[in-house]
């Protein structure tokens, strides 16, 4: 609507796909969870189905603007806006999460990173239509930690967030998730920070520098900007602490 009022780019036709019942709703559906496109987040954030089996979903949705805003805006307008600040995004990567999209030719079905071509830019085809996410429910023995920062505490655009994520077997790290957004130039999980965590004793020393690489990849992947000497330790002080969290925090 933005981009409408200020006439950038090609005329565009808006359809109205609000009234679509079939897009909407959250259920248990062949051991995953179905949320259809049109969910909005202050049906995310409230569901007890998420705030049971993906909380760290439930947080992120709850972050999105104001009471108003999460009334309307739809977890499918989120994903298919592509903003780097997007909040669900980083938890629907480290979730796994699969998107449903159809066309006259049927149903697509299309990992979640592979959605993101880069800011603002989306795999989907111009005839097809994003009906709904479906996602794992993870292990109960995953730790999840969302975080948003912004200029203030609401109705704030994301400077970064980040989710992240692991499972401790005899105080080891045997799986690892790290899921930035704001960040990196598209969303994605950063499997070569998670592999240095694998089979790692949970400690502050190695959180930190897992944070210190992830801001020193921001800037070799998204280069120098006004807000880089700013944002490269604010990067890597959330990463450590989030990772800590996840310990502290069972």
């Amino acid at each position: 609507m933005i981009d409408l009022r200020q006439k950038r780019g090609n005329p565009i036709r808006l359809v109205d796909i609000s009234q679509i019942s079939q897009l909407t709703g959250i259920r248990h559906q062949n051991g995953s969870i179905w949320v259809g496109s049109l969910t909005t987040m202050a049906q995310l954030a409230s569901s007890q189905i998420i705030l049971k089996d993906i909380p760290v979903l439930a947080k992120a949705a709850s972050s999105v603007g104001s009471p108003q805003i999460r009334n309307l805006a739809t977890v499918g307008g989120n994903l298919c806006h592509a903003s780097p600040c997007a909040d669900t995004v980083p938890p629907l990567v480290a979730l796994n999460a699969t998107l449903h999209l159809q066309s006259l030719r049927g149903i697509r079905q299309l990992p979640i990173e592979d959605f993101f071509l880069g800011p603002y830019r989306v795999a989907i085809d111009p005839h097809e239509l994003l009906i709904g996410i479906e996602i794992p429910i993870p292990s109960s023995n995953l730790r999840f930690v969302f975080y948003k920062l912004g200029r203030r505490k609401a109705l704030s655009i994301a400077r970064l967030n980040l989710t992240v994520g692991f499972e401790l077997k005899d105080n080891t790290i045997s799986e690892a998730i790290i899921s930035p957004g704001s960040i990196l130039p598209t969303p994605g999980r950063v499997t070569s920070l998670e592999k240095k965590l694998i089979n790692q004793k949970p400690e502050e020393k190695l959180f930190n520098n897992i944070g210190k690489e992830l801001s020193e990849l921001m800037v070799m992947e998204a280069g120098e900007r006004w807000s880089t000497p700013y944002k490269k330790p604010v990067v890597a002080a959330v990463v450590m602490r989030c990772l800590m969290q996840c310990v502290e925090n069972p």
